[in-house]
């Protein structure tokens, strides 16, 4: 059954693979991969044998699909039978001419590229934009970034693949041990990223200057001496969901997970834990950016100096992330701040759980102002909604930071059931999201629509017939857009509500046709301060915090 499921996947997303077209079979019709690629014409397929080919091989800019056996039948074991050994002679796979999606490389291992420039296992430059699916790529090394994949000025999509043991030893500059992305949008979706190991920074992914889906990843026990050995975010603008970060390592720098800098991050539904930093920020370090980082579990973190959890700072200029639902429990700082180290910051934080965190919960300097609401903080905290009592978590011992209910078979109720932001709805008694209606849960199970933090389960969450996006930018400063979509003609009510309930704006009250629409939210007449955008499709709804800092 795993295998007819795989292979289902694997068609849709490549689809016709065969049809219509010429199949060249290596070795029986070329002895090398190279020679059958040469051959081919756009749609074509090459399809190899299992051994190991000593090659380095180039697309050349013909968009055909090269795969092993996999492609046809769905049994995986053809992956690690079917090797693609750079021979520590160059990169492995590169595609450097222009080619599109319809390029794809899929059911193979590649391995042993060596190169002082980009890419060692596999490169895109030049706007190639390929498909590189259920690979294995491991043991390759660059010297420069992206020792496993490379995309410069390149969007390739990275999909179910098991990236590791790749490796950048260059003390002076490089990142990106597994992948390393610039200039791109690329979408890096189920991928298994461990092991990698970069010395200046970026164990595992690295982009810069690019705007990726980052999605349903597991990212674990990748290692650098400079910051990130998780996920390195710079003047990006990326999508973080649904991704496990787990003992990742930063031995002497900030990020032991992530670390963003001048970037406006989404950080939402991950599972952040055991990542350890020898400087800041064991879980984030979010430094001069205006990140959103929502339903969360951010646990077991640890680092040298100040904020386990997460670390806001300003270098350049302010930094002021918005933190809603999240649960922050048991991280461990050095210094001070074991949850949250605030520096230069105005960071707004609502509906979240911050527990047995050590030496203190929050660290925060005389210049910073945080607005904190609706939050559960052991030791307390000033601020509307704010409560201090155990949160009763389901099960500390098994990573099982759900909030007890006795509905669901617990012996007690827990505090935070019930108690965040009243503008914030939960599913109706969901025992694996939000467990009443108004009010809103804390936590990061609760403040809106159900979903499973980190890759385990199904995680397809959008709405089944509409979905609310994020407004962007936020924070903002007097205008910000806001898009959402809709699967079917409705009537669509688009209403804005400031932090006590209040109405403030009906942006749109009308029937829409379906698709995705884009309105503009025009505050200048409005003061600074957290506002609600409420999307109501006939008798469905969600609604989305909005940070307005003047």
């Amino acid at each position: 059954m795993k295998r007819q499921t795989t292979l289902k996947i694997l068609l849709a997303l490549i689809p016709c693979a065969m049809a219509s077209a010429t199949v060249i079979h290596i070795p029986a019709d070329y002895p090398t991969i190279q020679q059958g690629i040469d051959a081919g014409v756009n749609g074509d397929t090459v399809l190899v044998q299992p051994g190991t080919y000593y090659e380095n091989i180039n697309f050349n800019g013909h968009n055909i699909k090269l795969g092993s056996l996999f492609l046809t039948t769905g049994d995986q074991s053809y992956i690690s039978q079917t090797v693609i050994d750079g021979d520590s002679s160059g990169t492995v796979v590169s595609f450097i001419s222009g080619e599109d999606l319809s390029a794809c490389i899929t059911g193979f291992t590649i391995t042993n590229g060596y190169t002082d420039s980009y890419g060692g296992g596999v490169l895109c430059m030049n706007n190639s934009n390929p498909l590189i699916c259920y690979n294995i790529i491991e043991d390759n090394i660059s010297n420069n970034s992206g020792a496993g994949i490379c995309g410069r000025q390149s969007s390739p999509e990275i999909l179910k693949n098991t990236i590791s043991n790749n490796r950048i030893y260059n003390i002076y500059w490089g990142d990106g041990g597994g992948i390393h992305i610039y200039e791109s949008s690329s979408l890096i979706k189920g991928n298994t990223i461990s092991d990698n190991y970069c010395y200046c920074g970026a164990g595992a992914i690295s982009c810069f200057s690019s705007n990726p889906m980052i999605i349903e990843n597991v990212i674990s026990g990748n290692n650098t001496v400079g910051p990130a050995a998780g996920l390195l975010c710079h003047q990006s603008q990326p999508v973080i969901r649904d991704n496990e970060f787990t003992a990742n390592i930063s031995s002497a720098d900030e990020g032991g997970a992530v670390a963003c800098y001048s970037s406006s991050m989404i950080f939402e539904r991950n599972f952040v834990a055991y990542n350890i930093s020898g400087f800041r920020g064991g879980g984030i370090f979010n430094n001069y950016s205006d990140s959103y980082i929502r339903n969360n579990v951010i646990v077991h973190n640890r680092c040298a100096e100040d904020g386990a959890a997460i670390n806001c700072r300003r270098t350049w200029s302010w930094s002021n992330p918005t933190i809603i639902n999240n649960v922050i429990y048991g991280n461990e700082a050095g210094g001070n701040g074991g949850a949250l180290t605030i520096v230069y910051a105005d960071p707004i934080i609502s509906n979240t759980i911050m527990w047995n965190n050590s030496p203190d919960e929050i660290n925060r300097d005389d210049l910073s102002n945080p607005v904190i609401t609706y939050s559960n903080i052991q030791g307390g905290w000033e601020g509307e909604g704010n409560i201090d009592v155990d949160p009763l978590f389901r099960n500390v011992a098994g990573n099982d930071y759900h909030l007890m209910a006795t509905q669901c078979g617990d012996p007690y109720d827990s505090p935070c059931i019930d108690t965040g932001n009243p503008l914030l709805q939960d599913s109706l008694l969901d025992c694996g999201w939000g467990l009443g209606g108004l009010p809103s849960d804390m936590g990061a199970y609760g403040g809106g629509d159900s979903a499973t933090v980190g890759v385990i389960g199904n995680n397809s969450h959008l709405p089944g017939n509409f979905a609310l996006m994020q407004n962007y930018p936020n924070p903002f400063n007097s205008g910000t857009e806001i898009r959402y979509f809709i699967v079917k003609p409705d009537r669509v009510t688009l209403t804005v509500y400031d932090l006590l309930g209040r109405e403030v704006r009906i942006l749109v009250d009308d029937f829409r046709q379906a698709g995705f629409h884009t309105t503009t939210f025009d505050a200048t007449d409005l003061s600074s301060g957290m506002y609600f955008c409420r999307l109501q499709v006939g008798e469905a709804v969600e609604t989305k915090p909005m940070v307005l800092l003047r």
